[in-house]
């Protein structure tokens, strides 16, 4: 950006989501450093975050695969609880 080169955590395992994100700081529609965005994180958002850092560790696929179990449990114990994951924590 600007000349010179950007190396920042997206916080999104999403491709999608993650070029979404950089054509907005391309075009400088999204002004805000991600870490100064006011609010509270969701699980959901958290989840996401912690998977992309498993991804970027390259961490054994079945210690992620064991992680992804635990995200499938605990989304599992929030719907028997009558709550949902995207609720801040």
């Amino acid at each position: 950006m600007n000349g010179e080169r950007l190396h920042k955590a997206l916080g999104t395992a999403d491709w999608q989501k993650a070029q979404q994100i950089v054509r907005e700081l391309e075009t400088g529609t999204n002004r805000t450093d991600m870490r100064t965005q006011i609010g509270p994180t969701t699980l959901d958002q958290a989840w996401l975050r912690f998977m992309a850092d498993l991804d970027a560790r390259k961490l054994h696929p079945e210690t992620i695969r064991k992680y992804r179990l635990l995200q499938k449990q605990m989304k599992e114990f929030v719907a028997h609880k009558g709550t949902s994951l995207s609720r801040a924590a």
